[in-house]
């Protein structure tokens, strides 16, 4: 995992470890097994998508 000071000096030197939590290994076979099993949604648009892309890609200077 890569992390970025959004605080430069934040992370005071130290070394940091990431320990992965075993409820993310999951299996895709069964994974896929149960996507499978659901009924099929009808693929839509809806207005709020492009509200959601404007808000999401603004930022500040």
């Amino acid at each position: 995992m890569m992390v970025k000071e959004l605080v430069p000096g934040v992370l005071d030197g130290r070394k940091w470890t990431y320990q992965g939590s075993p409820v993310m290994d999951i299996s895709e076979e069964e994974a896929k097994r149960y996507d499978n099993s659901l009924i099929p949604m009808k693929k839509e648009y809806r207005p709020s998508q492009e509200e959601f892309y404007i808000m999401s890609h603004s930022f500040l200077d």
